[in-house]
């Protein structure tokens, strides 16, 4: 499982070009990869920015890098929340509606759950829909802190 941290989600990129080739060249193969939009172009070279895009990006990582499985996460599209799991099973579209206002990190915080449920020994479909499930409550569950929300972790 790896989480490719190389762009925010504002597109400022995190990483330069040897440790992005380095990712690809070293650390792929076989793993499970949750690129963001941003992160999905920078890997390939190409633009990632409808559904469409997405799976074609999921289809390119596996061939090109050998992952096990990209979930191509979409939640800076336009149109709604849309996230493209590319597997050996084939494709499969998860979507939901935009929380109004939504928080930053959501991304990161779908990977590191859909680790949880993977660690766990759920199938790679049942848990992200398990990990989209825990993001979507913790934005549910966000508190205002200034000009940010902040989700609340923990038993309340």
């Amino acid at each position: 499982m790896l989480d490719p941290v190389i762009a925010a989600s504002d597109g400022r990129r995190l990483a330069d070009d040897a440790t992005i080739a380095a990712l690809g060249a070293e650390l792929f193969a076989g793993a499970i990869v949750t690129p963001n939009l941003d992160e999905v172009e920078l890997l390939l070279g190409m633009p990632v920015r409808d559904e469409p895009a997405m799976r074609a990006a999921g289809a390119a990582l596996r061939a090109r890098f050998g992952v096990r499985a990209a979930l191509v996460k979409g939640g800076h599209l336009a149109a709604g929340v849309v996230d493209v799991l590319v597997s050996e099973s084939g494709i499969r579209t998860f979507s939901g509606p935009r929380v109004p206002d939504a928080m930053r990190g959501t991304g990161d915080a779908l990977a590191t759950a859909l680790a949880a449920q993977l660690a766990l020994g759920a199938p790679l479909e049942l848990a992200v829909e398990r990990a989209r499930a825990t993001v979507a409550a913790l934005i549910a569950g966000a508190i205002r802190i200034g000009p940010q929300r902040v989700a609340a972790l923990g038993d309340g």
